[in-house]
């Protein structure tokens, strides 16, 4: 999987990831940045989202997580 775009919350802690895997289907997942550790976790289960493009995955992770944006 390759990051094609990241988005993060205005308090900075949050953050949604989007990508491509190798077969060209995009997905994304919702990450929480940890202080103590001063690292990105993922929130949740990965993402099972498959969608045809960048834009269809982030209308999706829109609709999923609505209060984040």
């Amino acid at each position: 999987m390759k990051t094609v775009k990241r988005i993060e919350s205005t308090t900075g802690d949050r953050a949604l990831e989007f990508f491509v895997r190798p077969d060209g289907t995009y997905g994304f997942e919702l990450l929480k940045y940890i202080e103590p550790e001063k690292a990105w976790i993922t929130i949740g289960p990965a993402t099972v989202s498959f969608t045809e493009s960048l834009q269809e995955a982030e209308a999706e992770a829109t609709s999923r997580f609505e209060e984040f944006f």
